[in-house]
């Protein structure tokens, strides 16, 4: 991977560096939208879905680093989108959305380190500080004996 000491967007697929790909998955379109504007302009690939059937779509199509999604969404929502991408890529990063309060069933996932929850409307800021506190790994400690 290659910082430039911007949030960090690009990784190496062997060959020649290549921006890190984001999923959102959201029937919200405005939503879906903006945070699609707004990651782009972070220098991220993202792809959108309106649900977790396309969702999955997108996913078997692109590769994929990161998804951020909905929780509550029609056709196949967010636990099942979940659920379904955790058997093809245990390790995949996720953040989940939701502006419903279902702390039982959003807490059954908790116990994987590469997920991550937070609550509609969900801002900017705190969107971008989560992208990369989990595309971004800490830099290690070198000791000098």
């Amino acid at each position: 991977m290659i910082s430039i000491g911007i949030p960090l967007v690009i990784k190496s697929n062997g060959k020649h560096p290549v921006p890190i790909a984001i999923l959102v998955i959201d029937d919200e379109p405005v939503l879906r939208l903006t945070f699609k504007h707004l990651l782009e302009g972070e220098g991220y690939r993202v792809w959108v879905a309106s649900n977790g059937r396309e969702g999955l779509e997108v996913f078997h199509s692109h590769p994929i680093d990161l998804v951020i999604t909905d929780m509550v969404m029609p056709e196949l929502d967010g636990f099942a989108t979940i659920e379904a991408l955790r058997r093809e890529a245990p390790r995949l990063p996720i953040i989940a959305m939701s502006a419903v309060a279902d702390e039982q069933r959003m807490a059954r996932p908790l116990t994987d380190p590469s997920f991550c929850c937070v609550s509609k409307p969900v801002d900017q800021r705190v969107l971008f500080d989560l992208v990369r506190a989990i595309l971004v790994p800490p830099p290690r400690e070198t000791y000098v004996s």
